[in-house]
């Protein structure tokens, strides 16, 4: 069995929940050290500001999505489309109205903080820009293995034409 979380990841988890949960700027300091029993000092011992905190907690979520990309689309074994596929099915059941998280703190942060401050935006922007990079690898495979040729629109969405 490992060890506890330290103090710094312990906040960490509990500001993501909050900011998945009800954003940046509903989410109060006061709010995650009592939710994670810690006290202020501990806080800004950690982290200088709550942007950056949020920063941290962002980086925390990029990590965890990250892994998740390269699990279901760095799989080589299945086919490029199906990995794409999956992936968003993954999402959907993730972060779709049904699913165990409503929606994505990308978007949420992006609607909310994007424009306030430049840090965030900066941050939202790698994570873009590194996401779009997985999928468009995939669809590049796809091209490369000539499955545009074979491949018709109702295979993937029946109804559709």
């Amino acid at each position: 069995m490992g060890a506890p979380p330290s103090t710094r990841d312990h906040l960490l988890a509990v500001g993501l929940e909050r900011l998945r949960s009800t954003g940046y700027t509903a989410t109060g300091v006061k709010e995650v050290l009592d939710l994670a029993k810690v006290p202020k000092g501990s806080f800004y011992h950690y982290f200088p500001s709550k942007e950056e905190f949020a920063v941290e907690v962002f980086r925390l979520y990029a990590k965890g999505e990250g892994e998740r990309s390269e699990r279901v689309l760095g799989d080589r074994k299945v086919a490029p489309l199906k990995r794409l596929w999956r992936y968003f099915e993954e999402l959907i059941s993730v972060f779709g109205q049904r699913g165990e998280i409503s929606g994505c703190l990308v978007g949420s942060l992006s609607l909310e903080v994007a424009d306030h401050s430049p840090r965030l935006r900066s941050e939202l922007k790698g994570v873009f820009a590194v996401w779009q990079k997985s999928v468009a690898d995939v669809l590049r495979e796809a091209v490369e293995r000539g499955i545009w040729r074979r491949l018709r629109i109702r295979t993937l969405w029946p109804g559709f034409c």
